[in-house]
């Protein structure tokens, strides 16, 4: 086999129709490691009529590892994989027929690479189109792939990448940040180092549908402030994989253009973030983030600063009332 689906599930809303869209892949040379977390739900009895087909296979955590980390149980599973490629799946999203068919081509076509991306669609829980993933080119050096975030109509997920396993492995497995908020991104991040491959085609829906971590809309004050350390770290992180592309490119206008492009795309990730889930902060702690997120890099100008302090003020004058 040369592809693994490596499918941590927790959820059942969503598993049997994920399932059938891995089973109905067109390309055939790939298998499937579900992994159910402990769940309250029976997912034994949805994953079973799958079973039939022996390139899927079903185990069960002894305890539930999500509740700690849930990156721990995606690194558990790329110990288990055995393929030279892996897909990190999830039990919500879908793909299309010709996912691995399409991937496997750019597969081919680009050796170098340990990181393909796949185009998607962005769903909600009835499956109806919320948005169109931006268009990319077909390859490009980690450099110009760092700034993918920046791109208009961006769609991050994490389940429509394909990893070269061994290369992986190197980088110590999917970054492990709390709520594994932005460690997705910045797994990519470091796999990125001979560029990204991306299909013209749309292969993949992700789905917001509000049970996953990307769209929990009512998340408690502890969540938040979970997310916020995740943005802080993954601002350090990115800050000095930069420094350190900086000093191996060549010294070049294009070159500081990019590096600069790169930067700004990056650090929207915390931001982005930063700018919502501030409001779960009384004034002295959100000083104290501004303070270190201008450290990490993520806050450059006063008016990030503004942004931050005018969009507090509003979403606690409401959010405190709940």
């Amino acid at each position: 086999m040369k592809y693994t689906f490596l499918l941590p599930a927790y959820k059942g809303k969503y598993l049997s129709e994920m399932l059938r869209s891995i089973a109905g892949q067109t390309y055939t040379d790939f298998k499937v490691i579900i992994s159910d977390d402990c769940s309250p739900e029976d997912l034994w009895s949805i994953c079973k009529p799958f079973l039939a087909d022996p390139r899927f296979t079903y185990r069960r955590n002894e305890k539930n590892m999500g509740a700690t980390s849930l990156v721990s149980h995606w690194n558990l599973l790329l110990s288990l994989c055995d393929t030279e490629f892996c897909v990190m799946a999830s039990d919500d999203d879908v793909y299309e027929p010709t996912f691995l068919e399409e991937m496997d081509k750019l597969v081919v076509k680009y050796p170098q690479c340990d990181l393909f991306h796949a185009r998607c669609w962005l769903i909600d829980g009835k499956g109806e189109i919320i948005k169109k993933d931006a268009a990319y080119e077909e390859y490009v050096p980690q450099i110009e792939y760092l700034s993918f975030w920046g791109e208009k109509d961006h769609i991050e997920c994490i389940a429509n990448y394909i990893y070269r396993t061994t290369r992986l492995r190197e980088v110590g497995g999917f970054v492990d940040l709390p709520l594994a908020w932005t460690s997705d991104t910045a797994t990519d991040n470091f796999m990125s180092v001979n560029g990204c491959a991306t299909s013209g085609k749309i292969l993949f829906n992700f789905r917001m549908s509000g049970y996953n971590i990307s769209s929990v809309a009512s998340d408690s004050r502890e969540r938040m402030k979970q997310k916020m350390k995740s943005c802080l770290a993954f601002g350090r992180m990115v800050s000095k994989l930069i420094n350190e592309l900086e000093q191996k490119l060549p010294n070049s206008k294009l070159v500081a253009h990019q590096l600069q492009k790169a930067r700004w795309a990056q650090n929207q990730v915390s931001y982005q973030s930063i700018l919502f889930y501030s409001r779960a902060l009384p004034l002295p702690s959100l000083i104290r983030l501004i303070k270190e997120s201008k450290r990490a890099g993520i806050i450059s100008s006063r008016y990030d600063v503004y942004r931050i302090f005018a969009k507090w003020l509003y979403e606690r004058k409401f959010w405190m009332r709940k």
